[in-house]
């Protein structure tokens, strides 16, 4: 699944108050992921790292300074792999 539906639901989620809508938002989001897909899917949906706390905050984010693509094509797996590579590192430091 696309990462960018992933958070365009969360953001439709966080932007109604309506809780039938919140339901059909989940509904149409869950229902579009693939059976290994689930359990990451559910994580980021509630603002979560599947890999926990991995040291990556947005104040270091913002200092990279990169400019955003101008059109989405990172995907929910891929995502989470490099979360989970980079929860993996360690040192000093």
């Amino acid at each position: 699944m696309p990462l960018a539906t992933i958070v365009a639901t969360h953001s439709a989620l966080s932007a109604t108050r309506s809780r039938k809508a919140k339901v059909a938002l989940l509904a149409d989001c869950l229902s579009r992921l693939t059976r290994h897909e689930v359990g990451t899917g559910v994580a980021y949906l509630g603002g979560e790292l599947p890999q926990g706390r991995i040291g990556l905050g947005p104040a270091l984010l913002d200092a990279l300074e990169v400019p955003a693509a101008s059109t989405s094509t990172l995907r929910l797996e891929d995502i989470d792999t490099s979360f989970s590579r980079i929860a993996g590192i360690s040192g000093a430091g």
